[in-house]
């Protein structure tokens, strides 16, 4: 690689500007940088951006295309495969976090410039393949491309980066006007179901390698049962109501101002909408859970001068906050998200069809329906009169959004605290904590009395279950990927290989073959 400047650049400049040139220069050619530029007319334009909100734009960008660049140069001179852990000393050498070499270099294997080897589930490596930016095909195209490969998860990521304001997302369908459309790609940038490799999001979370346990439901350093203690909430809000809890607290304490959730919309029955909570009063107006795909992540650009936050949300969202992190757009900026509360979820609907499951398999009205759950495998229906109609998640999944089957996450595992009710008791939930900042939070609720805890080993059937279903949906995943790989279908860049599945068990008194088998 070509990684000088000329004699006459460097007599000229200071030895550390010479070598950061061929960076600079590399990073220059970037696809994004270049469209961004182009077209910075239009995005002056649409309005959605001032002048210095483009300027830093740009600025994030740039720095994190001079960040690959530097990378890629690491890649290119070990002359063979690197490892995350190699990758990760050579990224702080350079001044670099571990975790941001981790990523730039997942990123690198997206857009072509080198190629990711998955030897296992541990067993990462990269390898260089070019400098040349010409020769790589554009990877950043607009969002659509995910939308229209039946794998967006309808989180609105999309639509709060957009530098022009020409992507809507309802009802889990992106709609972009592509007359306006800029193609910049930042709508891929933040997208989780574009590039988000699992590597990189859990050195992300923990600056560090995962352990094989935590392939299973990601981190998890405290697992409780709890419960919301207040007895007049508890017919308002879902299972243990600890999500409410957790946010009630935050707000009562004023460790937050505001927070992102999804509320009951008025006029259409149980079609939700996406809003920015203020106060108690609006946490218990939105308490409950849809189980319909709610955009909320359109609203990060709103709440951007707030400052700080809590996100309430399912896998995927927890997912496009943590990309927002690891690849940022430049458009959204997530550093006053002080807690992150995941949701389990293992698929969503989208109005149409919960609208079906209702009247159709229930023979209830969507605005008779008070209150809806998912419990030991079947999908609840509470009328405002009469008892609770029940149907098998076997059969109701037919009516789930197509695109959830691309989620191996069961359990919002990028989530400072995840909160759900499988392996609880009726009333309780499982909550997991998986960072500091959760157990922050989850400490303090309880300290206040707002939670009560009971150790999640003290109830049947617990963690244990939660493990199950949670690596079940990723060998789902894996099925739907294979599905999708052989018919030359759109499925995310994970970047995950799970072990192989353990042989089956042979049947007692199973007839002995010539082989032995």
């Amino acid at each position: 690689m070509k990684w000088m400047a000329t004699e006459m650049v460097a007599e000229e400049m200071h030895p550390e500007h010479v070598r950061q040139l061929p960076l600079l220069l590399h990073a220059a050619r970037s696809f994004r940088i270049r469209c961004l530029v182009d077209a910075k007319a239009d995005i002056e334009k649409a309005g959605a951006l001032d002048g210095n909100e483009y300027d830093d734009m740009l600025g994030t960008l740039l720095d994190e295309e001079v960040r690959k660049a530097a990378i890629l140069r690491e890649i290119e001179a070990a002359g063979c495969g690197v490892n995350l852990e190699g990758l990760a000393q050579k990224g702080q050498s350079l001044g670099i976090p571990g975790k941001a070499a981790v990523a730039a270099a997942f990123q690198l294997a997206f857009e072509g410039f080198v190629r990711c080897d998955l030897d296992g589930p541990d067993a990462v490596s990269f390898t260089f393949v070019t400098e040349d930016s010409s020769k790589i095909q554009p990877v950043y195209v607009p969002v659509k491309v995910v939308d229209e490969g039946k794998a967006c998860s309808g989180c609105g990521a999309c639509q709060a980066v957009c530098p022009v304001d020409c992507i809507s997302v309802d009802d889990g369908k992106v709609t972009i006007d592509m007359d306006r459309c800029i193609r910049c790609g930042l709508c891929l940038t933040a997208c989780p179901r574009a590039l988000l490799p699992r590597k990189a999001m859990e050195w992300a979370m923990m600056d560090k390698p995962a352990t094989p346990e935590d392939l299973k439901t990601g981190v998890i350093t405290e697992a409780w049962c709890a419960r919301i203690t207040r007895e007049d909430l508890r017919p308002l809000v879902q299972d243990g109501g600890v999500s409410s809890a957790l946010l009630i607290h935050a707000f009562e304490s004023k460790a937050i101002q505001a927070a992102i959730g999804a509320a009951r919309a008025g006029g259409v029955p149980w079609k939700p909408e996406a809003i920015v909570m203020k106060g108690v009063p609006d946490v218990v107006r939105a308490a409950g859970t849809k189980y319909v795909n709610t955009p909320s992540m359109r609203l990060l650009r709103i709440v951007k001068r707030e400052r700080a936050i809590a996100v309430v949300g399912t896998p995927c969202m927890m997912q496009a906050l943590r990309k927002a992190e690891v690849y940022p757009s430049g458009t959204v900026d997530v550093g006053n998200i002080k807690y992150r509360i995941g949701i389990f979820c293992m698929e969503s609907f989208t109005h149409a069809g919960i609208k079906q499951l209702c009247e159709g398999t229930f023979e209830t009205p969507l605005d008779q329906v008070r209150k809806m759950n998912i419990k030991e495998g079947q999908f609840f229906a509470y009328p405002t009169s009469g008892e609770p109609k029940s149907a098998s998640m076997k059969d109701v999944t037919k009516l789930a959004r197509l695109s959830c089957h691309c989620c191996h996450d069961l359990t919002s595992e990028l989530a400072d605290v995840s909160v759900g009710s499988i392996g609880s008791p009726d009333g309780w939930n499982t909550v997991i904590i998986r960072t500091s900042a959760g157990k922050e939070l989850f400490d303090a609720a309880v300290q206040s009395g707002l939670i009560e805890k009971r150790p999640i080993d003290e109830v049947q059937p617990g963690l244990p279950l939660v493990k199950k279903l949670s690596f079940a949906k990723k060998r789902s995943y894996e099925k739907t990927e294979a599905k999708r790989v052989e018919e030359k279908g759109y499925h995310p860049a994970y970047f995950l290989k799970l072990p192989p599945p353990p042989p089956p068990k042979k049947k007692e008194g199973a007839p002995v073959q010539a082989d032995g088998t």
